[in-house]
């Protein structure tokens, strides 16, 4: 299975903001690896991975606007449907699968 590392830009991980969506994020990383996403697809967010330092941004953030009290929050989102953080990954990077980008019902292997 290929694997591509690509450092995103800013505007990429702040797609996050201001609503938590992370399809957002993943749009926008699909656009940075020109990888087109059609109508009716999707993303497998088992086959995306992100470094470090963007998870902590997203978090820094989110303590900032809701306070840490709420922290919660933010930690079951990136823990249900979130990328999975490699340490690996130098600051700003993003490593996707080939086929991360999945039509929208279709079994990912779970």
């Amino acid at each position: 299975m290929e694997r591509r590392i690509r450092k995103v830009t800013q505007d990429t991980i702040d797609a996050f903001y201001p609503n938590l969506n992370l399809a957002a994020f993943y749009r926008k990383v699909a656009e940075e690896f020109q990888m087109p996403v059609e109508e009716g697809y999707g993303f497998d967010c088992t086959k995306i991975r992100i470094a470090s330092n963007i998870q902590e941004q997203w978090c820094e953030q989110f303590e900032k606007e809701y306070g840490e009290a709420q922290r919660w929050e933010i930690n079951m989102r990136l823990c249900m449907s979130g990328p999975c953080v490699e340490k690996y990954l130098r600051e700003n990077e993003v490593e996707v699968e080939e086929d991360w980008i999945c039509k929208i019902g279709q079994d990912s292997g779970k």
